[in-house]
């Protein structure tokens, strides 16, 4: 089985840091859905009873959605989550006849607005983020955040991970 597991951003506004989300379909910008193989779903299911998990599809985007705005109009669509790696995965595992699952752990709730800097993609974001960090306190402050948040969504994701290791046989 290909585990596809990392962090996402919520579309769906229920969703908080450090969610997991549980992928029954992956569907990409231009439309192209897949869903999750059914068997896979239950052993997650059983293997991450008691964690706070929401089921539903992943949008997978080429972009980064930074802003609440950007996020509900991308909700729109019916995902509750976004990711950039997903569908990709999915479909290769398909095509290889293995059974995929995702999970996905939130960093960035709906509501919230990501810093400028994420929105370009980056050959490493330490320096990005130092000179956001150094442009002003309330800048520093969304640094502090939003590290903050990776960690909740760390810890939730390497439960996860560890409980679907164990389930599987």
């Amino acid at each position: 089985m290909v585990i596809s597991c990392g962090f996402c951003g919520a579309l769906d506004p229920r969703l908080e840091t450090g969610d997991l989300v549980l992928a029954t379909s992956v569907r990409d910008e231009g439309g192209d859905q897949i869903e999750a193989p059914s068997a896979s779903l239950e052993t997650a299911r059983r293997a991450l009873s008691g964690l706070r998990v929401f089921e539903g599809q992943i949008l997978c985007t080429t972009s980064v959605a930074a802003t609440p705005a950007e996020k509900l109009a991308l909700g729109s669509s019916g995902a509750i989550a976004l990711d950039m790696e997903t569908h990709p995965i999915a479909r290769a595992a398909g095509h290889a006849g293995i059974p995929w699952l995702a999970v996905r752990a939130v960093i960035d709730p709906a509501s919230s607005t990501l810093p400028s800097f994420v929105v370009e993609p980056q050959r490493g974001y330490v320096a990005p983020a130092l000179l956001h960090a150094l442009s002003g306190p309330r800048r520093a402050m969304e640094i502090v955040r939003i590290a903050a948040q990776a960690r909740r969504a760390g810890r939730s994701l390497r439960e996860a991970i560890h409980r679907l290791i164990e389930a599987q046989p």
